[in-house]
């Protein structure tokens, strides 16, 4: 689900597995004059959409 807040940056919400009713927030903000994917306690450069991708898969894989 992406959702757009009325304050900040859009987030998508991916579905943790084995957590019902639970949800990883990912968003995409300026670091440093590029974009990045911050979700958890992780990030990731969003010119690189395959490894951003994994990462977050695995993250809500292993919770």
């Amino acid at each position: 689900m992406l959702v757009h807040p009325s304050r900040g940056e859009a987030v998508l919400w991916v579905p943790e597995r084995g957590r019902p009713g639970k949800s990883l927030g990912v968003a995409a903000v300026d670091h440093r004059g590029r974009w990045v994917y911050t979700f958890g306690h992780q990030w990731s450069a969003a010119g690189n959409v395959a490894e951003a991708a994994a990462r977050v898969a695995w993250a809500v894989n292993t919770r």
